[in-house]
């Protein structure tokens, strides 16, 4: 698994010839809406033609030295339905069932490929169903499927993040299987603290566009925020029987609004932070509201890129 000098980093699953891995990045994280690619006539089963173009985009980011977490995103059937939860909690487990059957572990080694295996819980998937759906996912990958995720060959790696959208304060609250250990799991977190900053203008949140002009001047107050919410995660993952690599698996500002000299101190301060600790990091996003890449002009936004892979990082 990547250490702090070779972090994860997030990107769009399109785009893996723009140079990503020239770039100074070891990783790519590739969002996957599973809910949305399934049979017209069987909704529990992966149409098999997007299951191969997920195949083929995992092939390759790994022949670009990238190393590769695939997850379930936005699988809004399972927090929204609150008349079929179980069916669409068995839906999930049906759908890792298929990953675990196309990604062996004898051809996608453990240190080549992680499994994440639901982003952002929330609504209908609270503290407690999270926690039970942990234990059901562990147990399918890694005993269920042992003859393909957890053999002589190694085991599976898995993600796995917190309650109401994967933010620091339901860390506490997550309870995982005495399975879990540093070698087979990986703990994740979402971090857009201050809010206000990190999505003033953003369409999709309600009562945004009144935190337009809001600014991260990394004053010493502004940092100490961000740093308490840092130590929750350290004191957390100091307790007994831990030690877990944690991975900051989004954090971003949406760029619309923010100024880029805002935008890029922040982006460095989580960044460098995270590598203090020891932490590895994901950036959300490669090509979008968030993105470091400017799919229109085909480069990378330099300053952004630089906030996150600075040429001299002693130097900071």
């Amino acid at each position: 698994m990547a250490s702090s000098s070779t972090p994860f980093h997030e990107c769009r699953t399109y785009y893996l010839k723009s140079g990503i891995s020239q770039s100074g990045f070891s990783s790519v994280r590739i969002p996957i809406r599973w809910s949305a690619h399934t049979l017209p006539s069987d909704p529990n089963t992966i149409d098999d033609a997007f299951m191969s173009r997920v195949q083929e985009v995992v092939d390759q980011a790994i022949q670009e030295n990238l190393k590769v977490i695939i997850n379930t995103h936005h699988f809004n059937e399972l927090f929204y339905d609150d008349r079929d939860y179980s069916y669409q909690r068995s839906r999930l487990l049906k759908f890792w069932q298929q990953i675990s059957n196309r990604f062996p572990i004898s051809q996608y080694g453990e240190e080549k490929l992680i499994f994440e295996f639901l982003n952002e819980p929330h609504e209908d998937v609270g503290v407690r169903e999270w926690n039970s759906l942990v234990v059901d996912l562990t147990n399918l990958v890694w005993n269920k499927n042992a003859n393909t995720q957890n053999n002589a060959l190694g085991q599976r790696k898995v993600m796995i993040g917190t309650a109401d959208w994967g933010g620091v304060a339901k860390l506490p609250y997550l309870r995982l299987p005495r399975a879990a250990n540093p070698k087979n799991t990986i703990i994740t977190v979402h971090f857009y603290e201050p809010f206000k900053f990190t999505h003033q203008g953003a369409s999709w949140v309600e009562g945004a566009d009144g935190w337009i002009g809001t600014r991260w001047l990394a004053t010493q107050s502004q940092r100490n925020v961000l740093l308490d919410y840092l130590n929750v995660v350290d004191k957390w993952n100091a307790a007994p029987n831990r030690g877990f690599e944690i991975n900051i698996g989004e954090f971003g500002v949406y760029s619309l609004y923010a100024p880029p000299e805002d935008q890029q101190a922040w982006t460095a301060f989580i960044t460098r932070e995270a590598e203090k600790r020891g932490y590895s990091w994901n950036y959300w996003e490669y090509s979008s509201g968030f993105g470091a890449y400017d799919p229109h002009s085909g480069h990378w936004r330099k300053a952004l890129l630089g906030g996150l892979i600075p040429e001299d990082v002693d130097s900071l």
